[in-house]
């Protein structure tokens, strides 16, 4: 498992700035993801679902 997100295709600064860029995806969308594992920047890639 992976640890806390910083960013969403971006680096944000805040929980305002991470919802921001999350509102301009749609379900279906890939994006690049950054979270911290350890200490550490670490990226990713996932696909968006729709919120259950």
């Amino acid at each position: 498992m992976g640890g806390p997100l910083t960013g969403v295709g971006v680096t944000t600064k805040n929980l305002h700035d991470f919802v921001f860029v999350l509102r301009s995806k749609r379900a279906g969308d890939k994006v690049e993801v950054v979270f911290l594992r350890n200490g550490q920047a670490m990226r990713g890639s996932t696909t968006l679902e729709r919120r259950r």
